[in-house]
């Protein structure tokens, strides 16, 4: 007979996979279909799922503070809409919330789960590593597998990795868990990041901090753990010796050397640059912040040479970049969480007998590696990292909450907010299918989108302005499909003979909704200013020069090392006369980029 506890355990178990699955697809296929399904199995096990209830605790306080910070700053801070940040805090808060409410067994099974997953990406990194095939996004010598990048796949792997390392250290005679251990430590080694080595480092130092405390006898454990590690190491030397990559070996990454500057290096000079950039922006607003994940913005206004037009969206550092978006509250919030599970984690050691010594000692390494890493990357914004995040923290609740029973923190109001039916079926079904419709609408829109473009390129006009206008109601804070789409009623200006003051009135219409919806967005801007330069005589409302210009003005305020909207700057001024402006900031843009083309073309046409 099968017993309750793992009937109870696998209940949910089906509904982790695809949870998990399309989680790390959205590391390389950002279609808000992949966020959509994961959020939404995440939301099924939240309705149906759960073990046990919500528990209150200092920690879950902690959290759930910083989640209504994040929220707040979302919805009225951030004047910048991005589907994705929707789809992350959602991962984060959502994770939270199921792994503090189920059981452990449940946890267990999940995290079995998890181990299987990663233990066919580590083949897949072997392959990548040793082979040079089957990059989905080409990382020179590292493997990274589905991530985008080798540093994500470390500290993913670090996540996987210490619970492994913990149960070994508790438990004798595990094979298959002292196997998959190697294993991922193995994958760990190939993906070469330095970061992710260094955080290691600090988990496995942190597990060994705890143990020391207690004075735990795992000697025989921990010789059989650090042995089976170093080979490990002795054997990827070993590889390296002996040449197995082969011909690869020409373009091995040096971990002490520049790589990928064009994509912005890990190298420490790049770092600070970005460090530079971001702290000049805190001083500005250092207690509201400039909004969620809006970092690419000021990064491309004010990046400096050799770093022009390079794109990034972080500043590898997650708790300056949090400073940033979010304000003080902010990093205030996710060092309140640090401190929090810290205290509350050496006070649960103190007791004499645990029941989950090895989940708490997991929780320890593999928390102290993310938190570690975090200060040298971007590793609380990819989505599985968030999803894994918040299950760790999740998990830390449901283990902590036996030692804060008593919590003494607004005791009354804390326990008759515990005393309320937040268990209701009813209610968890009926919120869970609220937010399941309201993450579909970016997907929702991206369908409409697509299948407008399409009967856009066939000449449907009619039809695709129908579905184009479907779009914008699903997503209407987005001004992509604003800009989108009035670029290509421009673009039909160019071939009609009838109408044409009813397209560039609708053109003009929809830049200038696009303009409102997102205060960064230079693409409206610049169609705009095109539009009236272009077609001012059929436009109901043509402005005057000078304002055209002063949009121009504008995209190069945000986008100074734009090519197009230099070239198309430089233009403006030669139609509108102003040839001695033209040719002063021709050879300011020429003195940067001396090589590209249009600049070339425009020297010659202004006969210098």
């Amino acid at each position: 007979m099968i017993s309750n506890d793992l009937k109870r355990a696998a209940r949910p178990s089906f509904l982790f996979f695809p949870v998990f699955f399309f989680a790390l697809l959205t590391s390389v296929l950002a279609s808000y279909f992949n966020y959509w399904i994961g959020i939404s199995f995440l939301l099924l096990i939240l309705s149906f799922g759960l073990s046990e209830r919500f528990s209150y605790s200092y920690l879950s306080i902690a959290v759930i503070a910083f989640s209504v910070i994040l929220i707040g700053n979302l919805f009225f801070i951030d004047s910048a809409y991005t589907a994705e940040d929707f789809y992350y805090i959602g991962f984060f808060v959502i994770s939270f919330a199921v792994f503090s409410q189920l059981a452990i067994s449940q946890i267990t099974y999940a995290y079995k789960l998890l181990v299987y997953l990663f233990l066919l990406l580590a083949i897949w990194a072997f392959v990548q590593y040793y082979s040079g095939y089957y990059y989905l996004i080409n990382s020179g010598l590292r493997s990274n597998t589905i991530f985008a990048t080798p540093n994500s796949f470390a500290a993913a792997i670090n996540l996987i990795l210490f619970p492994l390392i913990a149960f070994n250290l508790k438990n004798k005679n595990n094979f298959p868990g002292y196997l998959a251990m190697l294993i991922l430590f193995y994958a760990l080694l190939t993906t070469q990041s330095r970061g992710g080595f260094l955080s290691f480092l600090v988990g496995y130092c942190s597990m060994y901090i705890i143990l020391f405390k207690r004075r735990e006898k795992i000697k025989q454990n921990n010789i059989k753990v650090l042995f089976g590690l170093t080979s490990m190491v002795l054997i990827f030397l070993t590889s390296h010796i002996l040449d197995w990559q082969g011909n690869r070996k020409e373009k091995e990454f040096n971990l002490f050397e520049i790589s990928r500057l064009q994509d912005i290096s890990e190298h420490a000079n790049v770092r600070l640059v970005l460090y530079d950039v971001a702290w000049q922006r805190i001083k500005e607003k250092p207690f509201l912040g400039h909004g969620y994940n809006n970092f690419q913005f000021y990064w491309l206004k004010d990046q400096k040479p050799p770093f022009y037009n390079s794109h990034t969206n972080f500043v590898h550092n997650d708790y300056l970049q949090l400073w940033f978006e979010i304000g003080v509250l902010g990093f205030l919030g996710i060092t309140s969480i640090i401190v929090t599970f810290y205290y509350r984690i050496w006070r649960y050691f103190k007791n004499i007998k645990l029941r989950n010594m090895s989940i708490a000692l997991a929780l320890v390494g593999g928390l102290s590696a993310y938190f570690a890493h975090a200060v040298v990357d971007f590793v609380m914004y990819p989505c599985f990292l968030v999803l894994m995040f918040g299950a760790y923290l999740g998990t830390a609740t449901r283990v902590l909450s036996e030692t804060d029973k008593n919590i003494c923190l607004v005791t009354n109001f804390i326990k008759k907010i515990s005393e309320l039916e937040w268990n209701n079926h009813f209610w968890r079904i009926f919120i869970s299918i609220f937010l399941i419709i309201n993450f579909s609408q970016p997907y929702i829109a991206e369908l409409t989108f697509d299948y407008a473009k399409k009967n856009m390129e066939k000449g449907n006009v009619e039809i695709a302005l129908k579905y184009y206008e479907l779009t914008r109601r699903f997503a209407p804070y987005n001004a992509d499909y604003y800009a989108i789409e009035g670029e290509y009623l421009r673009f039909a200006l160019e071939h009609s003979e009838q109408g044409s003051r009813e397209i560039a009135h609708r053109a003009d219409e929809l830049f200038v909704n696009g303009i409102s919806s997102n205060p960064f967005d230079i693409r409206n801007i610049l169609s705009r200013a095109i539009l009236h330069r272009d077609y001012a005589k059929i436009l109901s409302e043509p402005v005057n020069n000078d304002i055209i210009l002063k949009w121009f003005e504008q995209v190069l305020f945000w986008r100074p090392s734009l090519f197009l909207a230099q070239t198309e700057y430089i233009k403006t001024l030669i139609i509108f006369g102003q040839t001695t402006k033209a040719k002063e900031n021709l050879n300011k843009y020429m003195k940067i980029n001396p090589d590209v083309d249009e600049f070339v073309n425009l020297k010659k046409e202004l006969g210098f």
